[in-house]
């Protein structure tokens, strides 16, 4: 049978960006890409996630490469900007 997400084998993320500047959404649904059991749910402002703690490093790692595009949006022609 399938865990719930209260599962200990899940962890609950959350994301705000109240400025409005990139979708939040967007970004985890991007970060959860390749991942088992990835849940996105939210909008541009407030989104959540849940993922498998095993792909917890691999969700990290994703999120980090969003960061290099927001520190640095020249270098991207990826649509998360308003």
């Amino acid at each position: 049978a399938k865990d719930s997400i209260s599962s200990p084998n899940y962890v609950k993320i959350s994301a705000r960006n109240q400025s409005g500047d990139f979708d939040v959404s967007k970004i985890l649904k991007d970060a959860c890409k390749g991942l088992k059991d990835c849940s996105v749910g939210g909008h541009a402002k407030a989104s959540g996630a849940v993922i498998l703690k095993k792909d917890l490093e691999k969700f990290k790692k994703n999120i980090l490469e969003w960061a290099k595009i927001i520190k640095n949006p020249l270098n991207s022609t990826t649509k998360i900007f308003k």
